[in-house]
């Protein structure tokens, strides 16, 4: 769904509204029959300006998937007030890709007016969707004219302490797979070649562990998730609301539990990146002057092949960079070298 696109209100002010745009375009492409959580503002602040006015340009919005935490606090803002504002609604939807009919059962909000729909389908869903209010999820839709009827059932918005988890979790499942790989690298390229100085030669083998390395590290984005991690953590610890859940229990032993394993697993991630961190480092400041050394076979001073007829042509390689008559010399010598081997 929206989740991953539109995580927070800020993201969507920083993206803008073709990005809300095309995600549901993106999104609206196949059916969803299973009912998913909705809302849509016909008056969202991106935070544009008139430049005449200097007021805020308000636009429509639209979000179709589960609600995070972070959209369900932006809904009890005091300028929002959601539960009574009349640009907003929010609820539950199916689509069937065959018609491009998007269903909408409203529970929340003012906003389930005729003109605020015609206003969200323009601007956001034109013309890939049709938006209409049914009175449950499975009914036929109501006149196109008419208003919804609102259940007033806001239950789904409100804030638990699963929010949280899940927050946690989905970081956790993105850093996590992270360290056994930086403790590879620590363990079989760190504390093998640098931390004792072992690295004194360099081979094709060498080149190619530390490049193989190099692109494992930038494969694991581990410093922006750590950082992601104590950014979450931080904004958590400063988070009233969830302080007030944490102190009554969060509604339910388990899923305090759940919340506070989640909390010390993603702590524990941000501990290990921390102390992996320097040593990663190293290897790559090690990996870049690696990779700024040739290959053996290609330097100015080539290993000598036991093989004479290998040697000879690694040599004449060599010597073509030279003048012709060094050629040729160096060719006569190094005949007589293999004859030797003859």
């Amino acid at each position: 769904m929206m989740k991953a696109k539109l995580k927070t209100p800020d993201v969507a002010k920083a993206k803008g509204q073709g990005h809300v745009r095309n995600s549901l375009k993106k999104l609206l492409k196949e059916d969803i029959t299973t009912p998913v959580q909705f809302f849509y503002d016909s008056e969202f602040d991106y935070g544009d300006k008139d430049p005449k006015t200097g007021n805020a340009i308000k636009v429509p919005i639209m979000f179709i998937g589960e609600v995070p935490s972070a959209w369900k606090k932006w809904m009890k803002l005091p300028e929002i007030k959601a539960k009574t504002s009349k640009t907003f609604a929010a609820g539950r939807c199916v689509f069937d890709s065959a018609t491009g009919t998007l269903s909408l059962e409203v529970k929340m909000g003012k906003g389930a007016k005729a003109p605020v729909l015609k206003a969200i389908h323009k601007e956001l869903l034109k013309p890939f969707a049709k938006p209409v209010f049914v009175e449950v999820i499975g009914s036929a839709p109501i006149a196109e004219d008419a208003d919804a009827t609102v259940t007033e059932d806001t239950t789904a918005f409100d804030i638990d302490i699963s929010d949280y988890t899940k927050e946690l979790d989905e970081l956790l499942a993105e850093g996590e797979p992270m360290i056994p790989v930086l403790e590879d690298i620590n363990t079989n390229v760190y504390e093998a070649f640098i931390k004792g100085n072992n690295l004194r030669t360099v081979s094709e083998e060498m080149i190619h562990l530390f490049s193989t390395t190099m692109n494992k590290i930038r494969a694991n984005q581990y410093e922006d998730c750590s950082e992601r991690a104590k950014a979450l953590l931080t904004q958590f610890d400063n988070d009233t609301e969830l302080d007030t859940l944490i102190k009554a229990g969060g509604g339910d032993a388990a899923k305090l539990q759940a919340y506070q394993d989640a909390r010390a697993k993603l702590v524990k991630f941000g501990t290990d990146v921390d102390t992996l961190h320097p040593n990663i480092e190293k290897v790559i400041e090690t990996a870049i002057s690696v990779q700024q050394v040739s290959a053996p076979t290609e330097g100015e001073f080539p290993p000598v092949s036991t093989n004479p007829l290998e040697h000879l042509t690694t040599q004449l390689q060599l010597q073509s960079k030279h003048s012709g008559q060094e050629i040729i010399q160096g060719g006569a010598d190094l005949m007589k070298e293999v004859n030797k081997h003859n």
